[in-house]
């Protein structure tokens, strides 16, 4: 990005860029080592570099640079683990102020320090008042600060500070007697405002709107100024002598002012620069002219020509234009407002004082003795009666009172300097910042490195002189010191055996805890206590053997079987690669072994382990063998004979099935992963969800293989799949994420609404990377997924199921830490479908965000039925028997107006929002008021209906059922309360399922006999049976057909004789009727598919036999005995025609 500036003004300082792996340490020129400074004006083009520190652990919140190694270990506790603290050397002060008796700094870790004199507890922190403290330590971060909050400028007054963060707002702390914290503080005995030690936001202007901010803060010896985000100039505090710049109470004797107030403005004018003295104050405007107002200093006894702003008499109330400081005409790029003088410098780098010189009312300061011809003055800085000036040669140069050592010479021999003189400079030194206080200095170099020295009785050096009160040398503040570990806690337990290592990490034992992921809280210090530091350490569970054989049949011994795999608890098993192989045998895919020792469900790799298991390779036996019937006929051709293909039929089976279609015009589609590794789909393919061109296919009748991403290797498969709306999300075996489908809404998270039929990588905006995810849901319009980082994701957008649309999101957004923490919301499961989101987390917590109409948020309260107001962050949902409480939950599933779950404390089916024409707003397990509850495995919420099964294996189902989605076996309009799903074979019978998905009005499930089954709307072939019209419904479950492999006969010849009709048969042969064909053998040649895969041809005999007629002639027999010589001959031929070929299926 770029900004223009004008010369003296301030650039504006960009929100600070994000990088996956790296944390941002500020702006920085060109060589420079040290951040640049927002608060100084722009004198010319300059180019700002973003500074990166590589971030250590990627599971990091708070401070970021902070580390953890190992980050896993045994539920068991005691591993040692390793702490690594930020590096001491990354830290540097980037900004300073010298007050009156104490100092400021702020550092490129965003915190701010100070030091010295406390007398007021002006040093923002818990020392005791009175108690100076001689080195750096951190300012109390303002009360209810956010996580990510740093300080952005600050600055020392005579007894008080002012800061801004990066909240906006303006803090004060420290002296109040004539009100210069900006905001009313308790009153003493003397009805004098008390000081206060605490930061504080400083009041915001009277009809200041809520988005008003601070962009600018100025401070004087007892008054204070700052600009406001509207452009404005405020100014509050000692009025005495009109410093405040504005009429009303500014007369002299004026009564001090707490409240913020806007400074009276010449026309027209705006000041780029302000600087604030003791009481008075000088101002730069954009044209470059010098403004001045408050005490001018001419009524002092003997001190005539004594002026702090030449040409204005005893001062001025309101700004006012100084003429008569320097030669007419300059243009102003800096000043300084010192205690009893100012500086200004011109853009031509000469350097005045207002301090009378002769006969002038001015005093052109003189170049250093000895300094080249083009020398010039570039920053400048007046103190209380001694001044500083950094000149081109890059040299510090200082004049007037030293008696504390300020210019650091010797008092005894130099108590004042009349001209400018090198001020003494560590070797390989040079200063880029100087800021002057009452009689102490403080210097950055170009290292950033702070240098200090003059008067130390407070101990505003910030570092150790001695016996001495003051320092004439000029020596370097140590800082920051090493981190210091108090305590380091695992979910609230401390850690045992915490050291200090050689190498400055720190070692700890890890106490015993249950299994997931925790927050380590770190209590540290470092010139301070810190703000807690937190990473995420992971307790892994026990490890559970998955074990791989072989089933027994009529296939031979496998050979690459792979060997046993040892899991941890809740990761997943890794499907082996490559597949087994049996002689004469086609692989089917992994079945799992259950109780009784069958093997019929397909395993569901996707799933996490949470014991020991055994999975059996199923296979299915080659058959090659193709058969014609009958295989002979007569010549004239016109006999019927049926040709059939080999038996191809195969053993795999679905893992996991989704049903999509939750839209307004509610296009029915059905998807899949089955346990050859490939995603099915089958129903409406309007917007291509079924992964194909809709302009060449709109619907597919069942289940159709969906394409592999382009560019996957040969080891691909889909692990996971989710049906939306009108769209699909998918996880493959690389744990990368892809989606395809309607994207009107930014659904497919690719940064545009273009519609895509091809299956494509969804992008991380965050790491410019492809989306790696380990959980996927899809709604009608959104979408979510949970990274391989635990971190939750939305895009496209929520819809309140009436015409209202949320802010469309078009590439994956970050869902915000409910706990603050800058890292995002962590989950194991997501879950959307219309209006709302909901999210559980690793502790079982339940979170929610997005529209309340009818209470699915779960907060207690319902917005009504076309409130248009939406949540932007997850919060938690209300535990039923303790609002106060979060509900937890072992498993989610979102509908479009309410919301189902397990509870995690009993297991029962809960469920909120809208429900039977009633709204529930916290979590009920018994909305019908039956007395009876259901202990579920799994759920699932479609748009109206909904779909549980319980600890029995038996599917329920409850809500909308117009068109049978249910499974009830009726289509009556609405199902009130659970019921069991109708058995497909047997009226009254339940079906036994192991996985099930409800839509908007069809419903899938895997049986317990590892079929795939489906319910409900049929409209578009969604329930994959044809026996089904597309006009009519199914009320119960019904066998989805699926035929991974199809083969299909295309072409049949009978040598060179094309047969025009085939008719297809239901088992996949084809009858014909035979061409005519001399006598003897034809090849009849099969043109055949397999999946969709050209085969190489197939050859089959057919032999035409002769007719004789019913004459009986010797003439006729001659003929006859010719005849048949011939097609004997032919008969020959065509034997061996046939011999010379090869049957190939």
């Amino acid at each position: 990005m770029r900004q223009n500036v004008k010369a003296g003004e301030l650039a504006e300082r960009p929100a600070d860029p994000t990088r996956n792996g790296y944390v941002f340490e500020g702006w920085f020129k060109d060589g420079a080592h040290l951040a640049y400074d927002f608060n100084q004006p722009v004198t010319s083009s300059i180019i700002l570099n973003a500074h990166w520190t590589k971030q250590l652990s990627q599971w990091t919140r708070g401070s970021s640079t902070w580390s953890i190694n190992p980050d896993n270990g045994p539920t068991a506790g005691s591993t040692k683990i390793t702490i690594t603290p930020p590096s001491a050397n990354s830290i540097h002060f980037t900004q300073i102020s010298a007050g009156g008796a104490h100092s400021l700094a702020l550092a490129s870790d965003g915190n701010l320090y100070s030091w010295g004199s406390n007398s007021s507890g002006q040093l923002g922190r818990a020392v005791t008042n009175e108690t100076p403290s001689g080195k750096p330590n951190l300012v109390t971060r303002p009360k209810g600060a956010s996580s990510g909050f740093t300080w952005v400028q600050a600055v020392a007054g005579g007894g008080y500070s002012l800061a801004i963060g990066t909240d906006g707002n303006l803090y004060s702390w420290g002296s109040n007697g004539y009100g210069q914290l900006g905001r009313i503080t308790d009153k003493d005995d003397s009805n004098t405002m008390k000081g206060d030690p605490t930061p504080k936001p400083v009041d915001k202007p009277t009809k200041a709107d809520s988005s008003f901010t601070w962009t600018k803060v100025i401070a004087g010896a007892d008054f204070a100024l700052a600009f406001g985000s509207d452009g404005k100039l405020y100014s509050w505090g000692d009025a005495y002598n009109g410093e405040l710049g504005r009429p009303s109470g500014n007369k002299p004797g004026s009564e001090p002012s707490s409240k913020p107030s806007p400074v009276t403005m010449p026309s027209g004018v705006h000041f780029t620069q302000v600087s604030a003295g003791f009481q008075h104050v000088l101002a730069i405007d954009t044209s470059g002219k010098l403004y001045g107002w408050g005490w001018n200093g001419l009524d002092l006894p003997g001190w005539s020509q004594q002026q702090t702003m030449p040409g204005l008499g005893t001062g001025a109330s309101t700004p006012t234009q100084i003429t008569k400081f320097g030669p007419s005409g300059n243009t102003w790029k800096q000043v300084s407002a010192g205690y009893m003088h100012s500086l200004g410098l011109v853009a031509n780098g000469q350097l005045y004082s207002s301090v009378g010189c002769n006969a002038h009312d001015y005093c052109n300061i003189a170049h250093p003795s000895g300094t080249a011809k083009d020398f010039a003055w570039k920053q400048i800085s007046a103190g209380s009666e001694y001044s500083l000036a950094i000149g081109s040669d890059g040299k510090l140069y200082g004049w007037g009172d030293n008696s504390k050592g300020q210019l650091a010479k010797d008092p005894n021999d130099y108590s004042t300097i009349a001209d400018p003189t090198k001020v003494s400079t560590p070797s390989g030194v040079t200063y880029t910042q100087v800021r002057t206080g009452n009689q102490h200095v403080l210097a950055l170099d170009s290292d950033g490195n702070l240098y200090s020295w003059g008067d130390n009785s407070s101990g505003q050096l910030g570092r150790d002189t001695g016996s001495a009160k003051n320092s004439i040398w000029a020596s370097k503040i140590p800082f920051p010191e090493q981190p210091e570990i108090s305590d380091i806690k695992f979910d609230g337990i401390s850690g045992t055996n915490r050291s200090r290592n050689s190498d400055g990490t720190w070692s700890v034992s890890t106490p015993s805890h249950r299994k997931g992921q925790v927050d380590v809280t770190i209590s540290w210090s470092m010139n301070g206590q810190q703000p807690d530091a937190h990473l995420l350490y992971t307790y892994i569970g026990p490890k559970y053997s998955v074990g791989f054989t072989s089933k027994n049949g009529s296939c031979p011994t496998p050979s690459g079987m792979p060997g046993n795999q040892s899991v941890v608890e809740g990761e997943q098993a890794k499907r082996p690669y490559p597949d087994p192989k049996s002689d004469g045998c086609m692989f089917d895919g992994w079945f799992i072994k259950d109780t009784k020792g069958d093997s019929n469900v397909a395993y569901d790799f996707s799933q996490p382990v949470t014991g020991g298991i055994s999975l059996v390779a199923h296979w299915s036996p080659v058959d090659t063998h193709w058969s014609i019937n009958p295989s002979q006929g007569n010549v004239l051709g016109g006999q019927q004979t049926t040709i059939t293909p080999p038996d191809h039929s195969r053993g795999i089976r679905f893992n996991q099935l989704s049903a999509g279609g939750e839209q307004a015009n509610i296009l029915g589609f059905s998807e899949g992963v089955a346990s050859d590794g490939n995603a099915y789909a089958w129903g409406s393919n309007q917007y291509g969800q079924l992964g194909q061109d809709p302009a060449k296919t709109t619907v597919q009748n069942t289940p159709t293989k969906v394409p592999l991403p382009d560019g996957v290797g040969s080891d691909f498969t889909y692990m996971k799949i989710a049906a939306g709306g009108a769209h699909t999300l998918a996880i493959g075996s690389n744990g990368i994420l892809y989606s395809w489908g309607r994207n009107d809404h930014g659904q497919l998270g690719d940064d545009s609404t273009t519609d895509r039929y091809k299956p494509q990588p969804v992008n991380n905006p965050y790491t410019d990377k492809s989306f790696k995810a380990v959980q996927i849901s899809a709604g009608a319009y959104d979408s979510a997924a949970i990274d391989d980082q635990g971190r939750v994701y939305t895009w496209g957008c929520e819809h309140t199921s009436y015409s209202d649309y949320g802010t469309v999101r078009s590439t994956p957004t970050l869902a915000k830490d409910p706990n603050g923490s800058s890292q995002g919301l962590h989950a194991v499961q997501v879950s959307v479908k219309w209006s709302f989101i909901l999210a559980l987390d690793e502790d079982g917590n339940v979170y929610a965000w997005g529209y309340n109409t009818n209470g699915q948020l779960g907060n207690g309260t319902a917005a009504g039925e076309h409130n248009k107001d939406y949540a932007n962050d997850p919060k938690p949902v209300q535990d039923p028997k303790d609002a106060s409480k979060t509900f937890k939950a072992t498993q989610i599933s979102v509908g479009t107006r309410h919301a189902l779950a397990i509870g995690k404390e009993d297991g029962s089916l809960y469920t909120w929002g809208r429900i039977n024409d009633t709204n529930y707003t916290r979590p009920t397990n018994d909305p019908a008021n039956t007395g009876k509850t259901i202990k579920a495995t799994q759920i699932s919420a479609g748009t109206w209906h909904s779909l549980a099964i319980d600890q029995d294996g038996n599917a329920w189902g409850w809500g909308w059922n117009y068109y049978g989605q249910t499974g009830s076996g009726s289509t009556s309009d609405q199902q009130a309360t659970p019921i069991k799903v109708t058995g497909p074979n047997k009226a009254g019978q339940g079906f036994k399922a192991v996985c099930i998905s409800a839509s908007h009005n069809h419903s899938l499930a895997i049986g317990q006999d590892g079929n795939a089954y489906a319910w409900g709307k049929n409209d578009y072939n969604q329930l994959g049976n044809t026996s089904i019209p597309t006009t009519g419904n199914s009320p119960k479950p019904i066998q989805t057909m699926f035929d991974p492999t199809p083969l299909n006969i295309t072409g049949i010849r009978f040598d060179q004789t094309v047969i025009g009709t085939l008719r297809q048969n239901t088992d996949g042969s084809v009858t014909l009727a035979t061409p005519a064909h001399n006598p003897g053998r034809a090849d009849v040649i099969v043109d055949w598919t397999l999946g969709g895969i050209v085969q190489t041809k197939a050859h089959l005999p057919y032999t035409y036999e002769g007719m004789l007629p019913h004459a009986g002639s010797s003439g006729i027999m001659i003929l006859l005995a010719a005849g048949l010589l011939a097609a004997a001959g032919a008969a020959a031929a065509g034997r061996h025609r046939w011999e010379a070929r090869s049957l190939q299926a």
